[in-house]
């Protein structure tokens, strides 16, 4: 009896190693969008970083995986702590490790989010706008989700990506733009220069402001109703 109790003992040991699977705690950041991704097929995915300290100037890695028991919400950025378990006969399609909610460590509303919309030129280096030469108002589109600006510059057509962006600093990489002339180029000319030479903002009830490195303010915005 002795030595079938000692093999009932150590069957069950058994069973408990090879159902014992490797895991381990994970702090991660989830960003307040999510954004078109391709994996088995087209997909929205979270934007993620690990580490106990978020940067939101820092590259955010695609996330294609579900984290079980995470209710996402968008304008949200999240910090959770997470249980990565290693799967050991993961589907082909599917991924090697299994992701659970342990805590929402933290859940804070995104400021970037309070410029997302379109808006238009009210004034140009403290000048209100005249329109009467320009063939259309210029505007402006900021998409937080894509992080990129787009619009008309009074002229032509730009776009651009959005390098920075936090609560009051905003800079923009190199602005793509259609190669029209008009009767007035002046307008235009100085539309694309501010956007360039915009290193800060600043969004008032009314209005959203860019400002250059001396805290000038080159173009005022007026959201779109």
């Amino acid at each position: 009896m002795k030595t079938i109790g000692l093999i009932l003992f150590a069957l069950l040991i058994t069973e408990c190693s090879s159902t014992n699977i490797d895991f381990k705690e994970t702090v991660y950041w989830v960003n307040s969008t999510k954004v078109d991704c391709t994996g088995v097929g087209k997909m929205n995915c979270l934007q993620v970083q690990n580490g106990n300290e978020l940067d939101l100037n820092k590259e955010w890695n695609l996330f294609y995986s579900q984290i079980i028991g995470f209710d996402y919400e968008p304008s949200f950025i999240y910090k959770l702590n997470i249980k990565e378990e290693t799967i050991e006969n993961p589907p082909a399609d599917g991924s090697s490790i299994k992701y659970t909610l342990i805590e929402v460590l933290e859940k804070k509303q995104d400021t970037r989010y309070n410029i997302h919309d379109i808006y238009i030129l009210k004034s140009i280096h403290g000048k209100e706008l005249q329109l009467s030469d320009l063939k259309k108002q210029p505007n402006l589109e900021i998409n937080i989700t894509k992080m990129m600006i787009s619009g008309n510059n009074g002229c032509n057509n730009y776009s651009g990506s959005i390098t920075e962006l936090n609560d009051k600093n905003i800079n923009f990489g190199l602005l793509a733009e259609t190669r029209m002339l008009c009767k007035n180029m002046e307008i235009p000319t100085q539309f694309s220069e501010a956007i360039s030479n915009t290193k800060s903002f600043k969004k008032d009830s009314e209005d959203l402001h860019f400002i250059n490195e001396l805290g000038i303010t080159l173009l005022t915005f007026k959201k779109v109703d």
